[in-house]
């Protein structure tokens, strides 16, 4: 999607429109670029963004409303970077987020910080990069509070080093904003369906779940055919890439498409968390079956019963090579997943932020099952098959 040569070429149009018209124009090119492949909507939407990025520049206004579309729009071209194939489309899509996040910036939203505060924002976003899946929730970083950090940050003169990057900078944004965004409807959903105590565990109630629910004996059955499941060569890899998802930080994981883990960060987690991989490692030889009923660590149990799920979905939709598969079918949503469509009217979520599982559908939005950790897991997983 070569985009230098005419970029700017349909502007005149635009100019006398307002900026909100002109980032709606520029999204919906862009989301006809995404789907269609389109090099002139692509053309015709860094063409709008140009023109808007004049406007800002010459304007004080805060732009409040802009940037909400922006974000919707550096959501979708932030998981269409993850999902290139051909790299010169990856690189042309890098510069249009980076575009993106630059015009964010320019929206005024964000008021330069003092000197005496940027420690404390750098360290907000130290923490949030740092932060694994079984790190102790006492000092975490919700994914907004970090796309605050970050975009102060850049709206700062010296806020950032003259060596950042601006196209990391707007990955790791437009990923913290859109996560935000899908757990705060998942949570406003939760609220509606929530009794007294947020955190009790439920799942909704059919007469074979009610069977079961008067049976454990049942439900432990039924969770270790699950994990046999995982119970090969491929599982092991599976078993042992989902373990150290949990392990390893966040800065170092990003949000990938496969189940197994990209070469770079493999290659990064032998380098700079050897003892970690090897403690995956250990545990994937020892088998998923193993993990989930005697293993002591419970990271290993949950990934042992992700491994089994993983494996299952793989099955079901014939898909033999698990480097390209898509991870459990669309079906199950973490932060180091990008997210994929699907075809399943139930999906898994996990919420980071509390250590809960649910099970949601949409249409309307609603939660049909939640648990916190390994329990809620069993819970959710026995409610999505």
């Amino acid at each position: 999607m070569s985009v230098a040569s005419d970029a700017t070429s349909d502007a005149g149009e635009e100019r006398e429109r307002n900026n909100l018209d002109i980032a709606m124009r520029a999204r919906r090119n862009l989301k006809d670029a995404l789907e269609n492949d389109s090099v002139r909507a692509h053309r015709r939407a860094v063409g709008k963004l140009c023109l808007l990025k004049t406007r800002l520049e010459a304007s004080d206004d805060l732009a409040k409303d802009v940037v909400q579309v922006l974000a919707s729009a550096g959501a979708q071209v932030g998981r269409a970077v993850t999902f290139a194939i051909n790299e010169d489309d990856k690189s042309d899509l890098a510069i249009t987020l980076s575009l993106l996040f630059g015009l964010v910036v320019l929206c005024k939203t964000c008021p330069p910080a003092p000197a005496d505060e940027l420690p404390a924002l750098r360290e907000t976003l130290r923490k949030y990069d740092a932060f694994t899946l079984v790190s102790d929730r006492e000092d975490y970083v919700p994914h907004h509070v970090a796309a605050g950090a970050l975009l102060r940050l850049w709206s700062t003169p010296g806020g950032v080093e003259p060596t950042a990057i601006a196209r990391f900078a707007a990955q790791r944004f437009f990923r913290a904003t859109s996560s935000a965004m899908f757990m705060g409807k998942i949570l406003e959903a939760a609220d509606e369906e929530d009794d007294e105590d947020d955190d009790a565990m439920f799942c909704s109630l059919s007469v074979g779940k009610v069977l079961e629910e008067a049976n454990p004996e049942m439900q432990e059955k039924r969770l270790r055919g699950i994990v046999d499941g995982a119970d090969s060569e491929v599982g092991q890899q599976v078993l042992r890439d989902l373990i150290l998802s949990f392990l390893l930080p966040r800065e170092l994981l990003g949000a990938r498409k496969t189940l197994l883990l990209p070469r770079e960060a493999s290659k990064r987690a032998g380098v700079e968390h050897g003892l970690l991989l090897s403690q995956a490692h250990d545990a994937a030889m020892r088998g998923a079956p193993w993990s989930f009923s005697d293993d002591p660590e419970k990271v290993h149990r949950i990934c042992a019963l992700l491994s089994g799920l993983a494996m299952l979905q793989l099955a079901k939709a014939k898909q033999a090579d698990v480097r390209t598969a898509v991870p459990f079918d669309g079906m199950v949503q973490i932060g180091f997943l990008e997210l994929q469509p699907s075809t399943h009217k139930k999906k898994l979520v996990y919420d980071e932020e509390i250590d809960t599982w649910r099970v949601y559908s949409r249409d309307p939005l609603t939660i049909h099952a939640r648990g916190a950790g390994l329990e809620g897991l069993k819970t959710c997983i026995l409610e999505l098959i």
